[in-house]
């Protein structure tokens, strides 16, 4: 007889069982006929669900992330601590010590670093500000930068920005005040970030990522902040595939598009 589930529990049953693969097996040795032999469903059933192994991937990334962001939107809106305790809590929130690495969380990061998994996180133009999340310095944690061309970078160390000024002068005061309004920015972005990354489609990736700064800018008509190269890269999809599918929601009359400059129609 056939094992009939919810939608819901079904779903978590397949991610869950990923996740075991995943620790058991790597990621790039996992595929989905081993994940459905886990769950002892049907090939169908299991694409009914998600569109492929990326897409479960995407799904326990945002669920891993959900907790973390949170936590982050209470530490930022928290009226009872001070900047300087605002900072700090977001640092202890972000920074995780080896003493607390899941192995869910392992296999994620280590999944996540692999060459053909790497995305890019932010595209930064002058005067932009990075790495405010790794002030602690107990601890080694990492990303990459790239520079595309000759580049200039002030380092602020961690003492001019946890520790107070000896002279308690406004500009420290000014300094962490920024630095805690960044966070929240960021935090905010990062957010949409992983909204827009866990759709489980091109078209619903390019659209959530229109609609966004449609909604933002308070009008239909977006003009892109970044290359077509560099939007394949921040969306984390083939630079091909997008461009036939915004060519298909062009043919669909559900955007219009001008170079750079696109009309959400529909």
């Amino acid at each position: 007889m056939r094992d009939v589930k919810e939608p819901e529990i079904r779903r978590a049953e397949i991610m869950d069982a990923a996740m075991l693969l995943f620790i058991e097996q790597g990621y790039t040795n996992t595929t989905t006929q081993d994940i459905v032999d886990k769950v002892n469903i049907s090939r169908g059933l299991l694409y009914y669900h998600f569109k492929n192994k990326e897409d479960i991937l995407y799904c326990l990334v945002e669920q891993y992330s959900d907790k973390l962001l949170k936590d982050i939107h209470v530490i930022v809106y928290d009226e009872d601590k001070t900047a300087i305790e605002k900072i700090r809590a977001f640092i202890d929130a972000t920074i995780i010590s080896s003493e607390n690495i899941s192995a869910e969380g392992t296999v994620l990061q280590r999944t996540v670093d692999l060459k053909e998994n790497q995305y890019m996180i932010d595209n930064l133009k002058k005067d932009s500000v990075f790495g405010e999340p790794f002030l602690l310095p107990e601890e080694s944690q990492h990303y990459y930068v790239c520079a595309k061309s000759e580049t200039k970078v002030l380092f602020i160390a961690y003492e001019h920005v946890i520790k107070r000024c000896e002279n308690a002068c406004k500009f420290h005061s000014q300094l962490v005040s920024n630095l805690l309004q960044m966070i929240a920015l960021r935090a905010s972005q990062q957010a949409s970030r992983i909204y827009v990354l866990s759709r489980n489609s091109i078209r619903k990736k390019i659209m959530t990522y229109l609609n966004s700064i449609a909604a933002e800018k308070q009008t239909k008509t977006v003009i892109l902040p970044m290359s077509y190269t560099t939007l394949a890269e921040y969306l984390s999809v083939d630079r091909s595939a997008m461009m036939r599918e915004l060519k298909n929601l062009a043919d669909e009359g559900i955007i219009e598009r001008d170079g750079k400059k696109l009309r959400i129609l529909d």
